[in-house]
């Protein structure tokens, strides 16, 4: 790990970007932050847990080697051409405890927003959790977008709840994807209520980021859009 070294390969982005042209914006994706990359890739769950409990301290130490490896990755990528730079997620609050996200997480956000930021770039990461118990700290955090964030039914943070406490953050959403195998009416009234809470368009983009059973994908999307089209 150590070793480890980044090499810029910017034509793919460049080539990506060519092909979406004038109908959106390319997404900079980078990786896991350490130590959630060690609880999915290097550990998984199960293990992490019991790592956690047996061997806290070899687990802070390849922490701080992958943390100060990242650095250089922070760099790699901010001279990149990409603008909007997603760096990981999948973060279960319930399973690391929001104390480790505040002091493993969060001053990782911090360095590389600040390091994007200075060349006028945005920093996001995927929360697609149960955001509840880490509310606050999104809010002290220098993150200018949260991506794939999950509504009720699915999640108990509601898009007003987002909204009110991370007035400065785009908020681009992921339907709840429950919600595509319900019927036509259902879909409605929680496509209308979203865009609701969502209040004024600036900063709030609704996405899809969970697959749609196949039976469903034509019926639930057309709902949710010609909701979206009354709702203009």
């Amino acid at each position: 790990m150590k070793n480890t070294y980044y090499e810029p390969i910017y034509d793919y982005f460049l080539n990506e970007r060519k092909k979406i042209g004038y109908r959106g914006y390319t997404l900079g994706q980078t990786c896991y932050s350490p130590f959630i990359d060690i609880q999915i890739s290097w550990l998984g769950q199960e293990q992490f847990c019991y790592e956690l409990t047996d061997n806290y301290d070899a687990i802070l130490s390849l922490y701080e080697i992958m943390r100060k490896n990242h650095l250089e990755m922070y760099h790699v990528v901010a001279d990149s051409p990409a603008e909007y730079i997603l760096y990981g997620g999948n973060i279960v609050p319930e399973m690391v405890g929001p104390g480790r996200i505040r002091d493993f997480v969060l001053p990782c956000w911090q360095v590389f927003a600040e390091i994007l930021h200075e060349r006028g770039k945005k920093l996001g990461v995927h929360l697609d959790a149960d955001n509840r118990r880490i509310i606050d700290i999104v809010e002290q955090s220098p993150l200018d977008f949260i991506e794939a964030f999950t509504p009720p039914p699915d999640c108990s943070v509601s898009v007003k709840e987002a909204r009110s406490a991370w007035p400065d953050k785009a908020l681009w959403i992921n339907f709840p994807s429950s919600v595509h195998i319900r019927d036509d009416a259902f879909i409605e009234k929680m496509t209308l209520k979203i865009l609701q809470e969502a209040g004024k368009r600036e900063r709030f983009l609704m996405g899809i980021t969970e697959d749609i059973p196949i039976e469903h994908i034509e019926r639930s999307l057309s709902v949710i859009l010609n909701i979206i089209e009354k709702y203009r």
